[in-house]
């Protein structure tokens, strides 16, 4: 077997030190869409009235279990 004598090195596009930054994505709530908007908001308090009813039921079962 044959040995190479020069090692590859693969280069980077960034230099050292450098990292590439994402963006965050913007709340659905402040979308400029209208329908996006309409649908996050609607969306949210459909959950969090679910989420009420649910715990109201699970209450009102394990007190009539007592």
């Amino acid at each position: 077997m044959e040995k190479n004598p020069k090692k590859t090195k693969l280069k980077s596009s960034r230099r050292p030190g450098e990292y590439k930054r994402k963006s965050a994505p913007e709340p659905a709530e402040e979308h400029k869409n209208p329908i996006v908007r309409f649908l996050a908001r609607t969306g949210y308090t459909v959950w969090l009235i679910v989420l009420g009813i649910g715990i109201v039921i699970a209450f009102v079962v394990s007190v009539a279990l007592l």
